[in-house]
């Protein structure tokens, strides 16, 4: 199928240009309302409180029962937030971090599902355009990327299982069934509650 055939090059440009497009689309409605989703409070409450007991600063305590692994993939954003001068001082709350951080796992996401596309289904350079601009202006990607909950992160963690698995039927190494087996044990365990307990 040498006509399906998409350049590194050509998924580079496609890749840069969800970036771009993800970054421009979310950044645009990033500060809206934090009580439109309703669990949006709990994960960057929750994920605020097991940052203060890491340094020490309070017990742990979570605000509601969820996977803590849904609180633990945004405490990188939390840390980033107390060691860069761009925190409340300067207009960017703790919640809009958790936003910052589902932007950011939505992205890698929607790249490696790009390469899901152009490698795996060989839909070729019109498949890597339909695409791109999908994952960028869908509605449903559009409400569901943008809030600080674990659904832009299960995404992500969703088309990195379907790579690895993929990348384990091509070559039949176990290192690839390992990365696939564990990468579905962290989205179980931070999707489903009642597999987590």
């Amino acid at each position: 199928m040498k006509g399906n055939t998409v350049s590194k090059k050509f998924t580079l440009v496609l890749a840069l240009f969800i970036m771009l497009g993800v970054i421009l689309t979310r950044g645009l409605s990033y500060k809206h309302n934090i009580m439109f989703h309703p669990d949006e409070y709990v994960f960057y409450g929750s994920t605020e409180i097991l940052m203060l007991d890491i340094k020490g600063e309070g017990p742990y305590e979570p605000i509601k029962a969820y996977p803590e692994a849904t609180y633990i993939f945004r405490l990188p954003f939390q840390f980033a937030a107390q060691a860069l001068p761009l925190n409340e001082d300067y207009g960017v709350s703790v919640a809009e971090w958790g936003r910052i951080a589902s932007v950011f796992y939505y992205t890698i996401g929607a790249v490696l599902g790009l390469l899901i596309v152009v490698d795996v289904l060989k839909g070729g350079k019109a498949g890597g355009i339909v695409y791109t601009l999908s994952i960028i202006f869908s509605l449903f990607q559009l409400e569901q990327s943008r809030y600080g909950t674990f659904d832009p992160l299960s995404f992500m963690l969703l088309m990195l299982m379907l790579l690895t698995l993929v990348k384990f039927i091509r070559s039949d190494k176990l290192i690839y069934w390992a990365a696939t087996s564990f990468v579905l044990g962290i989205l179980t365990a931070g999707k489903y509650p009642l597999a987590y307990f």
